[in-house]
Parts: structure tokens; sequence; C-alpha cells
């Protein structure tokens, strides 16, 4: 994952299941840690975001590039720096049609 002082996140997703997925769900949480941990500040702007990838189907080992830009853009300030994470908060399972029977 690679991530701009603006909060813009990019990436790529390889699903390392054996399993045909899709849906799938990422959670972009920004973090704000303040310069002074001991006397933070009143208002946190930390927010969290979701990317939800359409109906593509990701199969083993495909990696797919996602670019994520925050609208509204992050907070400009002077008294901390967001940290930023992504992971995956949900997707659903393709079974194969032999299967759903």
């Amino acid at each position: 994952m690679n991530s701009t002082e603006q909060g813009e996140v990019s990436g790529e997703l390889v699903n390392h299941t054996k399993q045909t997925l899709r849906e799938v769900r990422l959670q972009i949480l920004y973090s704000w840690r303040w310069k002074d941990e001991h006397h933070p500040g009143k208002d946190d702007p930390g927010r969290a975001a979701y990317y939800l990838f359409g109906p593509e189907k990701f199969r083993l080992a495909i990696a797919v590039r996602f670019n994520y830009k925050p609208s509204p853009p992050l907070a400009s300030r002077e008294d901390g720096q967001f940290d930023i994470s992504v992971k995956v908060v949900g997707f659903a399972q393709v079974f194969p049609e032999s299967a759903q029977r």
C-alpha cells in the first residue's frame, strides 16, 4: 500500500485463497496521532472510509490494483498526523455451478 499526505491510497489486492471471491470490501482507516499524546486536542479528525470492488471476480493469485481519494479531503493540520491503514473487512465467495445444486 502507498499513501500520500493528502490521504490518497493505492495498492494491490491479491487473492491468496483457493476460492474465487467478489465484492471485496476494504476499510481505509485514518487514525489521528497527536504530536503531544499527553495533551491531545478536542477535535480528532480521524475517520474510516470503505472501498468496495464491484462485481469483479478475484481468482487465485490475481493482483487487482485500487486507488482511493478521500472526499472530503483530509484536514491539513500542524498538531499531528494521520496514520493510514487498509484491511479487508468483507467479501463474497463464488461457488462453482456444480456446487450450487
